[in-house]
């Protein structure tokens, strides 16, 4: 993996790109507007796993088949990686959108207003668009965050920026799963100054706060590329850095989902993607990684899963 912090070289019409932020920008909206209309109604609820996990509902696939059409409609060269849809639409292709109808499904069911809608776009692996709704308290029709590679990252029309401290502040806040404690090893330094945990529920809400510098920091033990692909550009364009701990036990940026090691299976199935990551102010999630770890068992038990499931 490369750990220099040099970005890959991309050959991108930079007007390309401006289009496909602006579209991604425009299916976020319309699908966050379409579960707005959702939320707050009793809904039917389907789980995709055992003991009632992984809840999905006619939401999500509403906002899915929305934005899967919008996607085929403009650029119909382009690959489609989909939480609800089983199988990748042209995984070869240079250009592939990583899409999350509904992040924050539970949270939606229960009427717990944290939830978004997350749109990646990805060349060759490397982020480099990406869309974010997310639900606010202060505008009853959410957000929008956007950002492609190179032009900033916005909420709306307003620009954002990460935490702009150089140390994590024990006056400031972070996100983390509820179970972070069994999942990673902390420094007592990192402990006395990590700040204050606030738990959303939704990845795409917590990215949202730390491009906007609200979150410090965040840590995510195991998300799935749909929940991040979006979140990482957006970040980074915000002058953040996201690092991704791979199976050398050490943390370093994340440049492209393809890197091998860092949560790519051996069979190169982005689908079963799976990592930890820190995402944050660049000095901050710097200084975080060097006190923070995964626990070895848990390591070595996804690692182990993980090839399992490729054989």
């Amino acid at each position: 993996m490369d750990e220099s912090g040099v970005e890959p070289s991309l050959d991108i019409d930079p007007s390309l790109l401006i289009e496909i932020e602006k579209h991604a920008v425009s299916l976020a909206t319309e699908a966050g507007a379409l579960l707005l209309g959702y939320f707050q109604r009793k809904l039917q609820v389907e789980f995709k796993s055992k003991g009632e996990r992984d809840p999905v509902t006619e939401a999500d696939k509403k906002a899915e088949e929305l934005i899967i059409t919008g996607i085929q409609r403009h650029f119909p060269q382009h690959g489609i990686l989909s939480e609800e849809t089983p199988e990748t639409k042209a995984p070869d292709s240079d250009f592939l959108w990583v899409v999350d109808p509904l992040d924050g499904t539970t949270n939606f069911v229960n009427r717990y207003p944290f939830f978004g809608v997350s749109l990646g776009v990805l060349y060759r692996g490397v982020p480099v668009a990406g869309a974010l709704f997310t639900s606010s308290p202060l505008n009853t029709e959410g957000q929008v965050l956007h950002a492609r590679l190179g032009g900033g990252a916005f909420a709306g029309d307003v620009p954002i920026r990460v935490y702009d401290e150089k140390e994590p502040s024990a006056r400031g806040l972070l996100a983390m799963p509820a179970f972070a404690w069994r999942q990673f090893r902390w420094r007592r330094n990192l402990r006395r100054n990590q700040g204050d945990v606030r738990i959303t529920g939704s990845i795409a809400c917590e990215l949202a706060l730390v491009a906007s510098g609200v979150l410090q920091y965040a840590a995510f033990a195991g998300p799935r590329i749909w929940d991040v692909a979006a979140g990482v550009i957006i970040v980074r364009e915000a002058g953040g850095e996201v690092l991704v701990h791979g199976r050398n036990r050490r943390w370093g940026p994340l440049r492209s989902f393809l890197e091998p090691a860092t949560g790519l299976p051996k069979d190169g199935d982005l689908r079963k993607w799976r990592a930890w990551l820190l995402t944050g102010n660049s000095t901050v999630v710097t200084q975080v990684g060097t006190g923070l770890r995964p626990r070895r068992r848990l390591w070595r038990w996804l690692w182990r899963r993980l090839a399992r499931r490729t054989g």
